[in-house]
């Protein structure tokens, strides 16, 4: 018959290689949205750091897993210093009894949660540094995470080595190491740990979000980017739990530490791999709903004719079939029309070089893309008071609006052309040729 410690034991190791799993899946995903967007001599910094965080992810869930599946989820700890002094010597006494075998379990769990602990610091302040690097592609770097990530993560690698001395105290059974050479619930790590991970996420996160509320983009995006990057905030949440977990259950199951730092890892993971993924979803999603579909409905009805490839310069005099007489059309006017669109239109735009990295920008295109979205002017929110380059994206407006053939003007190569076909009605009073077009 299983205890309930077997029983949670079992349904962890699901989990980890599930989250695992999952976690591998958002990498392959990244990958291809990448590679899709710019291809292998494209790829930046951050994407290259994101192979070793991965190796990284799956070494500490294999520590994970060995901590329930090897050492049964012991540790040196949970164990008072009378039990301690008994074990060890009935463990003397017989090399193969069930207390030399505890004393084993005891000793490996221990040393595993050591390499996990290593590994999860380890992983946490790798994803700091994509984070990091994916701002400085978006020029939104800040000077000072040069210096505080480094720092951190020293001090952090610097409480694990030297809050227990000697270090193979670690895994001492008898007599008594200290709580702090207890990796399992060592009280100094797990707060120090937990305090530099909380005051880096939150200043990763202060980096975007101002910019973002200060831009002119429709509130409702807003706070929809907002949301994206606020995910440091899940990952603050998740942070603080695994510390609570650990300081209030770890001395009776050691195995707590391991369970709540593969489940923060694995949000870490997904949320820093989620701007990069989130291209490909977007447009898998559009194109279920069916995005392309567009069209421009007349306010009256009537015949209707396609707009196609008519010749912006040409000029024709047509005659009313209905009431004989003769008036100049120009072909760029449509008198008394609204144009509609039941969904924005397909948008092609020419690369764009980086004029100081020489970077292809146009088709990497990202969630912080959106911030270079402007539906009325045109112009990228980054680019002022930056001092660095941001291409300049514009989508169709959706909503009504009357056409006014002032706005027209010519596309140049950094801008973006809209090519998207429609049926146009003018009552019923004239049909254009087949393959006219005009320019909006």
């Amino acid at each position: 018959m299983t205890t309930a410690k077997e029983r949670e034991g079992r349904l962890f190791i699901r989990e980890v290689w599930g989250l695992t799993g999952t976690a591998i899946v958002f990498v392959f995903l990244r990958y291809y949205a990448r590679l899709k967007a710019v291809g292998l001599k494209g790829l930046t910094a951050d994407d290259y750091l994101m192979l070793p965080a991965t190796v990284v992810m799956s070494i500490e869930s294999m520590a994970g897993y060995m901590v329930v599946a090897w050492w049964k989820g012991f540790a040196n700890n949970g164990i008072s210093d009378t039990d301690r002094a008994t074990l060890v010597r009935q463990a003397s006494l017989d090399l193969s009894g069930p207390a030399a075998e505890e004393v084993r379990l005891r000793i490996g769990g221990s040393k595993n949660h050591v390499l996990g602990l290593l590994m999860y610091t380890t992983l946490m302040w790798l994803l700091k540094g994509c984070w990091a690097l994916y701002y400085n592609r978006l020029t939104l770097l800040i000077k000072g995470t040069i210096i505080v990530l480094p720092a951190t993560y020293i001090g952090c690698l610097l409480v694990a080595f030297l809050k227990c001395v000697p270090f193979d105290h670690h895994w001492q059974i008898y007599p008594q190491p200290g709580v702090n050479c207890m990796p399992a619930i060592s009280p100094l790590q797990t707060i120090f740990v937990m305090v530099m991970n909380t005051v880096t996420d939150f200043y990763l996160m202060a980096i975007p979000i101002p910019m973002i509320w200060k831009s002119k983009l429709p509130l409702r995006k807003k706070f929809m980017i907002i949301l994206m990057f606020s995910g440091a905030i899940l990952e603050m949440v998740f942070g603080i739990l695994r510390a609570v977990a650990i300081l209030k259950e770890g001395d009776t199951n050691p195995a707590e530490s391991g369970y709540w730092s593969i489940r923060e890892s694995f949000v870490s993971f997904v949320l820093t791999n989620l701007p990069m993924v989130y291209p490909l979803f977007r447009e898998y999603f559009n194109n279920v709903r069916g995005k392309t579909k567009s069209t421009i409905t007349a306010k009256s009805s009537g015949n209707s004719y396609r707009l196609g490839s008519y010749p912006r310069k040409s000029r024709k005099n047509t005659t009313n079939n209905n009431t004989g007489d003769t008036r100049s059309r120009d072909p760029h006017t449509i008198p008394n029309e609204t144009i509609t669109s039941d969904s924005k239109e397909n948008i092609c735009f020419d690369t764009v070089k980086h004029p100081t990295t020489g970077g292809t920008i146009g088709e990497d295109r990202s969630f912080m893309d959106l911030l270079q979205e402007e539906e009325e002017t045109g112009h990228g929110d980054l680019e002022a008071g930056r001092g660095g380059y941001q291409p300049s994206f514009k989508e169709s407006n959706s909503q009504s609006r009357p056409f006014n053939p002032r706005h027209q003007h010519k596309p140049s190569s950094h801008q973006i052309t809209i090519t998207t076909e429609y049926m146009v009605s003018d009552g019923g009073k004239n049909r254009a040729p087949p393959g006219s077009a005009y320019a909006f």
